[in-house]
Formats: C-alpha cells, sequence, structure tokens
C-alpha cells in the first residue's frame, strides 16, 4: 500500500526539527537508501522514519518547514574530515532535494544549493552525490545564468569522465541535457569555452546508455550552436582517416577540389591546429595518390596530376619569399618529404634550385634572408622525413645540391645580414646523416672560425647560432672542432685576471668560457678541457712569488677568474651526468687528484702567502666537481678505494 503525503497530513502533528533530526541519525546510523527510497511504503521495515519524511515534506508543502532545518540537522556532517560522514551527509541532502516539491524551491535557496553541490564536485567521496543534487536543480525553470554557469565550470573543471563509473558518467550527461532543454540560450551565449568543455566530457564515451543521451546533444549543438571552429578541425580529421579508406582512384577524381579547400586553410588559416590539419590532410592525399604509383616512377618527370600543379603553385609563390605566403608554401613542400620517396625527390629536385637561383640573383639581394630560411626549412624537413630510401646508395635527398648549398650558405655566413639564417642552414646540412664528408666538415669549421676570429660586435650578434652549429659538428666529428677551434678559445683566456676596473676583458672571459662549456660535452674534448682548465688553475692560484705578491694587494678578480674556471668545469660535468656519458667515471684519476691537490698546497702554503684557493667559494665549486665525478662510480670500485684508505690508515686489511 503506498502512502500519500495527504493520507500523512490528517495525522497529528509532530515536531518538525525534532522529526528530521531523528531522521537524519536513522540515515547516518544505517547508511542505506532505504529511509528515502522505501519513505512511500507503509509496509516498509523502516515504517517510522519513513512516515517521518513523508511528514517532513508535507510540512514543506504546507510551508511549515523548509530545507533550513535538514541543513541544521545535517550539520558537521556536511564539513565532516571523515569521508564516510561527509559522502552521507551530502547524499542525504541530495536525496532530500530530490524528492522536494519543486515549486518549495526558491531562487535564494536554489543558489546557495548550487554554489554547495558545485564546491563538492573536487572530492571523489562526494561527486555522485553532488551530482546528483546537481541533477535535480538543473531542471528548474528558475535558475539565473550565473547559476547554470556555476554549475557547468564545476563540472568541467572537477569531473573527470575517464575516473568515474558509468551511472556517475550519465549523471553529467543528463545534467548538460536538463541544461540544454531548459536554459539552453544561456549555453549558446557560453559559445567557445561550452563546446570545449562539453567535448572533453564526451570525448571517448563508449556506453550506449551514455551515448543515447550525448547523441541527443549532438544533435542540438549542431543545430542551435555555432561549431565553425570545430567543424573545421573535425572535417579535417575526418578526411584524414578516410582518405587512405577511399583509396587512389577516388583521391585522383577530388584531388583539384580538395586541395582548392585545403589550400585555404593553409594560405589563410584561422589558427595553428586547423593549419596543422589542413597540412596533415594534403599529406595523407598525396601519399595515397601516389603510393601505388611509386614503384611505376623512374624519374622526376613522371610525377603527374596533384603533386606536380601543387609544387608548381607553391614554387610561383616562392618567388617573393618575403611575403608571408611564402612560409606557409614552404610548409605544404616540407609536408611532401613525407608522402612518398618519389614526390619527395620529385619536390627537392624543383624547389631548392630554384631557392639557389633566387639567393644569386643580385636583383634578390634583400630577399636573401628570408631565402636562406625557407631553404633551411625545407633541407630540415628532407633531413627529418621518415622515408626509407629504395637503395643505401642513393643517399640524403639533397646530396645532389650539396656543393651549391654549401656555396649559398658560405656566402650568407659571410654578411651579417644573413650570418643567423646561414648558420642555421649550414647546421642542417652538418646533421643531416650521410651528407657532408669529413672534409667538408672540417671546412665548416674553418668557415666558422673566421667568425669567431672577426669583429667581437659581429661575433655577438651570432654566437647562440656559431655554438650550436660547432656543437653539431662535435658530435660528428670532434677532431676538427678540437684542431681548430678550441686552440682559438683557449687562447684568448688570459695567463692572469683581469684587472678589477677591466670589466671588457671579464666579459670576453666569461664568454669563452661559456662558449668551452657548450662545446666540450664530447669525450675528446672534454678531456683536453680537462686538461686546459687544470693546468691554468694551476697557475693562476699557485703563481710564482714574483705574481704572487701582485695578487695579495688585490686577490678578488683572481679567485672571480678561478671560480669562473672551476664553474666551468662543474657546469659541463653536470651536463654530461646528466647525459649519463660513461666517460665520467675515469675523471676519478685525472680530475678529482687534482683538485684535491689544489686546495690541499693552497691550505699549506697560505700560512705563508695569501693563497686565493682557500676562498670558501672555489671550494665549495671544487667540492661540488669531486661530488659529480663521485656518485657515477660504481659500488665496487668505492669499496675498493675505501680498504685501500683503511689499509693506509690503519695499516692492515
Amino acid at each position: 500500500m503506498i502512502a500519500t503525503v495527504s493520507q500523512l497530513q490528517v495525522r497529528p502533528p509532530i515536531e518538525t526539527m525534532e522529526a528530521t533530526e531523528r531522521l537524519v541519525q536513522t540515515w547516518m546510523a544505517s547508511g542505506r537508501d532505504e529511509e528515502l527510497n522505501q519513505a512511500c511504503l507503509i509496509t516498509s521495515p523502516h515504517r517510522a522514519a519513513s512516515i517521518e519524511l513523508l511528514r517532513f515534506i508535507a510540512d514543506i508543502s504546507e510551508d511549515r518547514s523548509s530545507l533550513i532545518n535538514v541543513v541544521k540537522a545535517l550539520g558537521e556532517y556536511l564539513t565532516s574530515e571523515d569521508s564516510t560522514l561527509l559522502q552521507k551527509g551530502v547524499e542525504f541532502l541530495a536525496l532530500t532535494v530530490a524528492r522536494c516539491p519543486k515549486e518549495k524551491l526558491n531562487r535564494q535557496a536554489v543558489r546557495v544549493l548550487i554554489s554547495f553541490f558545485a564546491g563538492k564536485l573536487d572530492d571523489s567521496v562526494t561527486v555522485k552525490s553532488a551530482l546528483g543534487g546537481l541533477s535535480t536543480l538543473s531542471s528548474l525553470p528558475i535558475l539565473t545564468p550565473a547559476e547554470v554557469t556555476t554549475i557547468l565550470e564545476g563540472i568541467f573543471r572537477h569531473v573527470k569522465m575517464k575516473g568515474i563509473v558509468q551511472d556517475v558518467r550519465f549523471r553529467v550527461f543528463s545534467i548538460i541535457d536538463s541544461l540544454m532543454a531548459y536554459h539552453r540560450p544561456v549555453l549558446i551565449s557560453m559559445g567557445k569555452p561550452f563546446l570545449d568543455g562539453y567535448i572533453g566530457l564526451a570525448e571517448g564515451e563508449k556506453d550506449p546508455r551514455n551515448l543515447m543521451v550525448a547523441f541527443a546533444i549532438a544533435r542540438v549543438i549542431m543545430i542551435d550552436f555555432d561549431i565553425t571552429h570545430h567543424v573545421e578541425k573535425d572535417a579535417l580529421q575526418t578526411l584524414s582517416s578516410c582518405i587512405p579508406v577511399y583509396g587512389a582512384a577516388l583521391g585522383r577524381v577530388s584531388a583539384r577540389k580538395l586541395w582548392n579547400a585545403l589550400k585555404l586553410e593553409i594560405f589563410q588559416p584561422v589558427d595553428p591546429e586547423t593549419e596543422e590539419e589542413a597540412l596533415k590532410t594534403t599529406q595523407i592525399l598525396v601519399r595515397t595518390i601516389y603510393a601505388d604509383e611509386e614503384a611505376a616512377v623512374e624519374s622526376n618527370d613522371d610525377i603527374q596530376g596533384l603533386a606536380r600543379d601543387a609544387c608548381t603553385e607553391c614554387i610561383n609563390i616562392l618567388k617573393e619569399p618575403e611575403k608571408t605566403q611564402a612560409r606557409a608554401a614552404t610548409k605544404v613542400l616540407c609536408a611532401f618529404m613525407s608522402t612518398t620517396p618519389s614526390v619527395a625527390r620529385y619536390t627537392v629536385s624543383h624547389v631548392i634550385p630554384h631557392l639557389i637561383r633566387l639567393f644569386h640573383n643580385p636583383d634578390e639581394t634583400s630577399a636573401r634572408p628570408a631565402t636562406l630560411v625557407l631553404l633551411s626549412d625545407l633541407l630540415a624537413a628532407a633531413r627529418d622525413t621518415p622515408l626509407e630510401r629504395a637503395a643505401d646508395s642513393e643517399g640524403p635527398l639533397v646530396a645532389a645540391f650539396k656543393d651549391e648549398l654549401l656555396g649559398v650558405f658560405s656566402v650568407g655566413a659571410s654578411s651579417p645580414t644573413t650570418r643567423n639564417m646561414a648558420l642555421s642552414g649550414t647546421k642542417v646540412l652538418v646533421t643531416t646523416k650521410g651528407l657532408l664528408s669529413d672534409e667538408e666538415l672540417g671546412f665548416v669549421v674553418h668557415k666558422v672560425n673566421d667568425i669567431i676570429e672577426g669583429p667581437v660586435e659581429e661575433l655577438n650578434e651570432a654566437r647562440s647560432d656559431v655554438l650550436e652549429l660547432l656543437q653539431s659538428v662535435s658530435e660528428v666529428a670532434p677532431r676538427h672542432v678540437a684542431d681548430q677551434t678550441l686552440p682559438l678559445l683557449f687562447g684568448a683566456l688570459p695567463e692572469a685576471a683581469p684587472d678589477r676596473n677591466n670589466a671588457i676583458d671579464r666579459i670576453k672571459v666569461w664568454q669563452t668560457l661559456s662558449a668551452l662549456e657548450s662545446l666540450c660535452v664530447q669525450q675528446e674534448l672534454f678531456e683536453i678541457l680537462v686538461i686546459r682548465l687544470s693546468t691554468k688553475l694551476d697557475l693562476i692560484c699557485i703563481p710564482p712569488a714574483d705574481r704572487a705578491q701582485h695578487i695579495a694587494s688585490d686577490p678578488e678578480p683572481t679567485a672571480a677568474y678561478a671560480h669562473m674556471i672551476l664553474k666551468t668545469l662543474a657546469q659541463t660535468l653536470t651536463t654530461k651526468v646528466n647525459r649519463k656519458h660513461p666517460d665520467v667515471a675515469k675523471y676519478i684519476d685525472r680530475l678529482v687528484p687534482s683538485i684535491y691537490n689544489l686546495f690541499a698546497e693552497s691550505a699549506l702554503l697560505s700560512d705563508e702567502r695569501p693563497m686565493v684557493a682557500t676562498d670558501s667559494r672555489l671550494i665549495q665549486v671544487g667540492a661540488e666537481i669531486i661530488t659529480l665525478v663521485v656518485q657515477t662510480l660504481s659500488l665496487e670500485f668505492v669499496l675498493a678505494v675505501y680498504m685501500e684508505y683503511y689499509i693506509l690508515i690503519f695499516g692492515y686489511g
């Protein structure tokens, strides 16, 4: 038999607050929702609590009570640090709100409840119950735009759909569905934040029950919302997935139409993401069309259709390399490098000669910086292409133009206006596997040394690119850097510290040591660095008697110089340790003893004359160097050394 509110109203009234407190206490003690879910059943085992709940609901209907009594009765449960009590308290409030007559939920109560439930979404213990409360409130027509926004922002910010079960995710979709039904103008006015947030919630959903609601929401979004921004990206991603399935035949038929649409997104991009998707789709389209023809292509002239037309169109745009359209055209040509080997070869064979001619054209001197930038981008794409060569004998894609490219970048490096771009392009050549011979790498280092020995102002403007290029060479041919560049740098280090007032020379010393730190990470070069700087350190810290007297009058410049040298060793070692270089451990014999000797001898001599190596700042960096080396040693080695010291000190093992 079902009890109704009207049937209960004829019973004698009870103390509303006391009844509410009893109901809450029964709920908190039982932890089961039968107290509420079976409240309609006179035959319920929890008949007394059920009757009290219905009386309470009746009191609310007759304005004799309100939800405030529930909140007061719950009291500390809603803020409890005990997760179990907190979960029960929030769930009780949510279930009570669900059964409360909607006309008794006024604006003030709704605003407070929404704020409360939204604040509980970030807690995994209360998220399910909070969503239940918001599910009820979201269907109320009295919600203001601010309250709708509060609900959505709370869900978008705190609810992690991948971390909750199906029925809880269903509540999320139900809330969005209710808001879509009753407060659609507010959602439309939110625009992109709502669409982005909802996409984040719906993405990856697979449960059919949830998808039924999600599809209904999606239909409304497509009809009533401005989804232009998302449509372009989604359409491009769909094309990228479908074109390979449709195959080459349909791709050829639709090639021109698709290219006209795609190039609009590339040459006049709405945003970087759409541009990237358009380039990816173009790449997939070309690969699909020409993949089946790869075996039949015998020469570059055999390429016909979209690739040839698009390449010609882009080359025409590259006639004005300084224009913004030229960068977009280069991106298209770079994308072609990762399509098929035949298309990549065709692109290289036509674009690189065009850019080389453009660079040498005396009428286009002002466009040389832009030309070198585009050429470097194209070479980098050719270097990084994942395509496998048909045969090892073919070598890199740009091998046929190696001499011309070296000539272009050499000319560019000789002029301050094009130097940085030329150095970047040369770095691409150096890092292209198997492209440059050992002799050509030596030539590159020689040209870079000319810049190092040139005017200081010009070197400072290109310092970063110079070091990056030399670093690239040192990774494949360190001998050239060791033989040609390091002598220049070590020769620039003075035998004595610059005077206190000589700021220019101090800056030069700092720049030289910074360059050595960047270059001497490779094993062979680091060994040279250790030898040369250790020797330099000994001369500075333990000088001859005639120089020692001069240092004693003002030891700070010498201490600063020694500190810079030690810091260079420490920072280079740090880089090597972070990269897990295996050669660090051997410096327990080659570097650590000299560091110990330097400080020990300085301590002994300090009674006779001032010694800069007794400065605590130098000792700290010396300790850092020793620690960096020791931490790379094997346990066996450390134990062996310990035993040797033990025997040395105590005389037995």
